[in-house]
């Protein structure tokens, strides 16, 4: 199954462990995080060094962010299928940690992929403060962990008791 670490202001990365990690979820690697006065950086990779060399330079400047190693379930592994995924209709970026039954996934196209697609068209641009939007997410979550950042920077958990995010 996929990882997503977040890191915010303040808060301290376990290098040993990640690196441990990023040879098991081996499948692509993405980072995102708020630039001053623009939208969510995204960097896609499939070596973890270059995502690594990006997220210590983000520490160091005591700046938030958040990784995703995936381990693919579903899809092929390609840069395409890689987390994070822009929301461009909602100003917002996805990863995903689980495995979405919810949606028809086509052939080569991974679940997580797909959501973000299907969330894109689907949902209003303030559905994170909408109690029925969350809800409908939340389903089509299932057992699945998300974490989204808005342009803004906020971040956003669906299903946050599901897993240890910092």
């Amino acid at each position: 199954m996929c990882l997503i670490i977040t890191r915010t202001k303040g808060g301290q990365v376990d290098w040993q462990a990640v690196d441990k990690a990023s040879t098991i979820n081996r499948d692509g690697y993405g980072i995102f995080h708020k630039l001053a006065y623009s939208k969510v950086s995204i960097t896609k990779s499939m070596k973890w060094n270059d995502i690594k060399r990006i997220a210590k330079r983000l520490e160091r400047q005591d700046e938030s962010f958040i990784i995703h190693m995936r381990y693919a379930t579903h899809g092929a592994v390609k840069i395409a299928n890689t987390h994070p995924f822009r929301l461009v209709d909602l100003d917002m970026v996805m990863a995903h940690n689980g495995i979405i039954d919810s949606l028809d996934i086509p052939h080569g196209m991974c679940d997580s992929r797909v959501l973000a697609m299907h969330l894109n068209d689907d949902l209003p641009k303030d559905w994170h403060e909408q109690d029925n939007e969350v809800q409908y997410v939340e389903s089509l979550a299932g057992n699945s962990r998300l974490v989204f950042m808005t342009n803004e920077g906020e971040i956003i958990y669906i299903n946050e008791s599901l897993g240890a995010w910092k």
